[in-house]
C-alpha cells in the first residue's frame, strides 16, 4: 500500500473537485496482523473507487518503486479502462489532478 500521506492527498484532492470517494481500511486482528475484510473475488480490489459525473476510477495507490500483487493485476486486467495505478510521481506532475478534474464532467 502508499504511504498514508499520498493516499490522503488523493482523496483530499478527489473530495475538493466534487467527487465522491470509498475506501475500505484494514483492520488489526492482533499486534502485527492487518487484514480488509472482504468477499467474494475482493482480495486485491483497488485501493479507492472515485466517482463524478463523467464516470468512475479504481485507481491502486503504490509507492514509487512498488509492484502489482498478482490479484492486484487481475483486478486492473478486468477494470479496463476503469482501472489505474497511481504513483506518487502521478501527484506531483499533474497526472491525477488532470484524471479527476475529467470525471468532473458529464459523459455525452
Amino acid at each position: 500500500m502508499a504511504g498514508e500521506h499520498f493516499e490522503k492527498a488523493v482523496i483530499d484532492l478527489a473530495r475538493l473537485l466534487g467527487l465522491r470517494v470509498a475506501h475500505f481500511r484494514p483492520v488489526q486482528v492482533r499486534p502485527g496482523r492487518w487484514i480488509t475484510p472482504v468477499a467474494a473475488d475482493a482480495k486485491g480490489f483497488p485501493d479507492l473507487v472515485i466517482a463524478g459525473p463523467g464516470g468512475v476510477l479504481l485507481p491502486e495507490l503504490k509507492s514509487g518503486t512498488g509492484g502489482l500483487e498478482p490479484e492486484q493485476r487481475k483486478w486492473q486486467a478486468a477494470l479496463g479502462e476503469y482501472g489505474r495505478v497511481w504513483r506518487e510521481a502521478d501527484l506531483h506532475d499533474g497526472t491525477i489532478e488532470r484524471e479527476l478534474r475529467a470525471l468532473r464532467k458529464a459523459r455525452p
